[in-house]
């Protein structure tokens, strides 16, 4: 995941260039600029990206200034392909008693997750 918090402000440049050496200060001075390194490719995946990953995981565009990701999944297409799952498919409300208490609505969740475990193979 590239998202933007392991790269700015975090700890993945750092590691980065102790990993892969610092190539004589060109790494360092790429990663300030929020720029791939000679040499080195970053890939990432995210579904947020923002100018600063682009410009760090993507390719410059044909409009001078913009960048663009190298390529896209979009999520209607991972949807057709099915290989996202809808969170809500088994989504389902509970009407509370308006006098039900905070342990009668915490024992309803514990046995409704009991039974949700009781789905999987341990």
């Amino acid at each position: 995941e590239a998202h933007r918090s392991h790269f700015w402000g975090g700890r993945t440049p750092g590691n980065v260039n102790r990993i892969f050496g610092d190539h004589g200060g060109l790494h360092k001075e790429a990663t300030a600029l929020e720029l791939q390194p000679k040499g080195l490719s970053y890939i990432g995946f995210t579904a947020t990206p923002d100018e600063r990953t682009l410009r760090l995981f993507g390719s410059p565009s044909a409009v001078a200034g913009l960048w663009q990701p190298v390529h896209t999944y979009h999520l209607g297409q991972a949807e057709v392909d099915g290989v996202v799952l809808d969170p809500l498919q088994d989504y389902t409300r509970h009407h509370w008693d308006e006098a039900a208490s905070l342990a009668e609505k915490a024992a309803f969740v514990v046995k409704h997750f009991q039974g949700c475990r009781d789905n999987f193979e341990e």
